[in-house]
């Protein structure tokens, strides 16, 4: 049976969707037969490990939280997990705790596969810029250079990282978006509509689903409103998410733009609850500066919502399948499709489904799972699976 360690620096669900999706992964591989135990930062108390769906999941807490450096705790716990492991699988860069499982799966000779997701793009390269140059001759240069495998979620990713020579020319690459249980998700979807979802004739609900974070570039969204009400069109936007750093910016620029009483900040929603939000909004939109593979989409998707994404969140994949609405990162394009699409029942609820069904071929989790171990096998040499 072959084992698989899967690291995150944290589980805790306002850290973003691969606090959602990486579990889900080890979840879906344990059920096709692997052996999976997950270590990530988390506070569970008395118990130092429990099961998750068939998943070991150890961890412990980390000693300096801005840099995710792991404690003593947590730190004897990846070296002795890494040790166990046939493989380990690492998500994210820039942190202590993948840095340091970098390191002592080097010395203790297990080969690794990284999912970079996004962090290692030229885009998000340039945040930080000097600090991550810095990190990266000091200390990542070696890991990164002994990455056995990598896995990006699209192909906009690995040609993000081109840059990289490690990456771009890496023999060892699985291509796979991150994975959903579509059927919970659909049944959940089915939920009554919320209550804060205003049913009022002629005003349009459009839902904001994550972190508030500035490469949400949720500045976007909110003068897509403006230039909605200039044109006579009343729509609210809901943002749906802890604040990550500009909630009071945004919330400014609101009333600098005089649509303070359209745009409404209900906190976080991480429960089963927010795929019926997702499903019954008007639209669910994404303006970020950057996305890859969001986990919000495909939850839009497989929920059967209507999304509306700018494109520089990398949906092309769901654009061609007619799954999705895509238009350039602009004020005005985003509000004509906003007006185009939720006024055109039938068009949307066409893309509506043609959304689900995207969810069910590509996004599904038990094929995704068979995939990635196949890609373990293949990155360890296995002859059956070196094709």
């Amino acid at each position: 049976m072959l084992r698989v360690l899967h690291v995150l620096p944290s589980i805790a669900p306002d850290r973003g969707g691969p606090s959602r999706s990486v579990m889900g992964l080890a979840q879906a591989e344990a059920h096709a037969g692997a052996s999976v135990e997950f270590v990530a930062a988390h506070d569970i108390g008395a118990v130092a490990t429990v099961s998750r769906g068939g998943v070991k999941l150890s961890g412990g807490r980390q000693f300096l939280a801005p840099f995710e450096i792991p404690g003593i705790g947590l730190a004897a716990t990846l070296w002795k997990s890494i040790g166990r492991a046939d493989i380990v699988h690492l998500h994210s860069v820039w942190n202590g705790v993948i840095s340091l499982s970098e390191i002592f799966c080097r010395i203790r000779h297990v080969p690794y596969v990284l999912s970079p997701r996004g962090m290692l793009d030229a885009h998000n390269m340039e945040r930080r810029r000097s600090l991550k140059k810095a990190a990266y001759r000091v200390l990542e240069h070696g890991n990164i250079a002994g990455v056995a495998g990598w896995h990006f979620l699209d192909l906009s990713e690995r040609e993000g990282c081109s840059w990289l020579p490690a990456a771009a020319n890496a023999r060892n690459v699985l291509i796979a978006p991150n994975g959903l249980d579509v059927a919970a998700i659909r049944g959940s979807a089915e939920r009554p509509r919320a209550s804060f979802l205003s049913d009022q004739t002629g005003e349009i609900n459009l839902v904001f689903l994550g972190r508030i974070h500035p490469i949400k570039g949720l500045d976007l969204a909110l003068e897509a409103v403006r230039t909605l009400a200039d044109s006579g069109v009343r729509c609210v936007l809901h943002l749906i998410g802890p604040d990550d750093g500009c909630l009071t910016n945004l919330l400014d620029r609101a009333r600098t733009l005089q649509i303070a009483d359209r745009v409404r900040h209900l906190g976080a929603i991480y429960g089963e609850e927010r795929f019926s939000i997702l499903r019954n909004a008007d639209a669910v939109i994404l303006t970020s500066h950057y996305e890859c593979n969001s986990v919000t989409a495909a939850e839009t998707l497989a929920a059967g919502g209507l999304l509306i994404a700018t494109d520089t969140c990398h949906m092309e994949v769901a654009r061609s399948a007619g799954a999705a609405v895509v238009v350039p990162r602009d004020r005005f394009k985003v509000a004509d499709a906003v007006r185009e699409w939720v006024n055109d029942s039938a068009r949307s609820g066409n893309v509506r489904e043609r959304a689900r069904g995207f969810a069910q071929d590509h996004l599904a989790w038990p094929p995704l799972a068979e995939r990635m171990i196949e890609f373990y096998h293949r990155v360890l040499g296995h002859p059956q699976c070196a094709g």
